[in-house]
């Protein structure tokens, strides 16, 4: 798989996700969520315990276990664009995630409903 079809799979699933746990949540959605969206500015209360959940479920959705989300740069304190956060995650991940099948990068997999106690 490719370093562009990598980035491309994880940017939609991440997306995907964010949508899941904010949807999952009861909390409003912007009109659209591009790469230069910040999750904890501009996502309703999106917060740290909501990148847990999206961490899990993106896990799940790219069959490659994600530690954490990094929402946060850690030298900085800096909150991250959707886009830096997809560019950390390839980085970390991107060798570990293989596909057997092309329509996995559709966007049409269900994700699991995010799980809230």
């Amino acid at each position: 798989m490719s370093q562009n079809s990598i980035r491309h799979l994880v940017q939609g699933r991440l997306i995907e996700v964010l949508t899941a746990v904010q949807t999952g949540a009861g909390r409003g959605m912007p009109a659209v969520i591009s790469e230069d969206t910040i999750p904890l500015d501009h996502l309703e209360g999106f917060d740290s315990l909501s990148g847990v959940e999206a961490a899990v479920l993106l896990s799940e959705a790219i069959e490659t276990e994600v530690d954490r989300l990094p929402l946060v740069a850690s030298a900085t304190g800096k909150s991250l664009s959707l886009k830096e956060i997809v560019d950390a995650l390839v980085s970390e991940y991107g060798s570990r995630i293989q596909t057997q099948d092309n329509t996995v990068t559709t966007g049409e997999a269900e994700l699991p409903k995010p799980r809230f106690a």
